[in-house]
């Protein structure tokens, strides 16, 4: 998981890497942003979790945040990884079955997820809707995983495929499920989720 969030305190990332294990990653978030008092937008990434030591990993690493005093806003979210062994076959030439069975419940069943979830994260630049882009007729035309990668990287080619792949920032990860992070590295993202400091709502 990956948590966004905002704390006056200046010298956040120094008493972060001395209460957190190592394996947390922790970076400055520009897209987190506060308009009164001054506040620093950072962003905290878990490794690879699971199970009960998974758990506590998270419970460890809120207790931790909230301990320099930091915040949600409505500009904060938090994104979930999830491993996409069995997802991709990587033969370009075979159709994905799972890969496009995804991407069909996500257009077919986004506005209910939508429904869910505070405005703020329903018209959002960092986690647009897929249904904006694609439908699932297009997905119908899809006969193996190169025509997948053409149509979400909007690229004909072999090597702007390659290059979009390559790329961390490409446009296309800022849906809120982003099936860049799966083409390209292998695990599925899912931004949707608006900013919380709340163990339980993380984990559940």
């Amino acid at each position: 998981v990956e948590l966004e969030a905002l704390t006056p305190e200046r010298d956040w990332s120094s008493i972060l890497k001395s209460k957190l294990p190592a394996e947390i990653g922790m970076a400055t978030d520009s897209s987190v942003r506060n308009h009164g008092e001054a506040l620093n937008g950072y962003e905290v990434q878990t490794p690879k979790i699971s199970g009960a030591k998974g758990e506590e990993l998270v419970r460890r690493t809120i207790t931790v945040l909230k301990g320099i005093d930091s915040v949600v806003n409505n500009t904060c979210g938090f994104h979930v990884h999830l491993d996409g062994k069995g997802l991709l076959n990587h033969d370009r030439k075979k159709y994905p079955k799972e890969l496009i069975q995804l991407w069909k419940t996500y257009l077919v069943f986004e506005d209910v997820f939508l429904s869910m979830l505070p405005f703020s994260r329903r018209r959002n630049d960092y986690c647009r809707p897929i249904g904006w882009a694609f439908n699932v007729h297009e997905l119908d035309n899809i006969r193996s995983l190169a025509d997948a990668e053409r149509l979400w990287y909007a690229e004909r080619n072999y090597n702007g495929i390659q290059n979009a792949k390559g790329s961390h920032y490409h446009p296309s990860r800022y849906f809120g499920a982003n099936f860049h992070s799966l083409l390209a590295h292998g695990h599925f993202e899912v931004r949707f989720h608006s900013g919380t400091l709340n163990a339980k709502k993380v984990l559940e």
